[in-house]
């Protein structure tokens, strides 16, 4: 994850970059692009699951061309000054259990597998840096891979 303030609706109307909001009856809700590996492109959402400060949990959904992933996860972040146009939000970072499945047109790893494991997402205000390990499962996974990739938003 990555943008982790809540902004209002109206500021989301105003700024069509990827930014989270708060959708009625309290749910936060996120959305984000990435690059990196073995995911050449994914599109990221996510619903928070409740906040406790200084951070709350998330389950995201990340369909892409080359992989795409499930995640659940807790995202702290540091409520600083406004820092950009995103609205109030400061640094942080994200911790997650994800499943990485890898299709047709995957960087440097065979299509076809499913692997599970740990991730870090360090944010920074306009972007952010993920990097996870991972350990395949079932038959013609490699034992592990290293995701690598670049993001803005979740």
């Amino acid at each position: 994850m990555c943008l982790a303030a809540t902004v209002p609706q109206t500021a989301l109307a105003q700024d069509s970059r990827s930014v989270p909001f708060r959708v009625e009856r309290g749910i936060d809700a996120f959305a984000g692009v990435h690059a990196g590996v073995p995911e050449a492109f994914t599109i990221a959402a996510a619903v928070g699951l409740g906040s406790i400060a200084p951070g709350f949990g998330f389950v995201a959904l990340e369909p892409g061309y080359g992989a795409g992933r499930r995640s659940i996860g807790w995202l702290l972040r540091d409520r600083g000054e406004p820092l950009s146009a995103f609205g109030e939000h400061g640094f942080g970072f994200a911790l997650r259990v994800s499943q990485l499945t890898t299709y047709q047109h995957a960087a440097l790893y065979r299509p076809g597998r499913t692997y599970y494991g740990p991730e870090v997402h360090m944010i920074l205000p306009a972007f952010g840096v993920r990097l996870g390990m991972f350990a395949g499962a079932g038959r013609g996974a490699a034992r592990a891979i290293i995701a690598l990739g670049l993001g803005a938003g979740v």
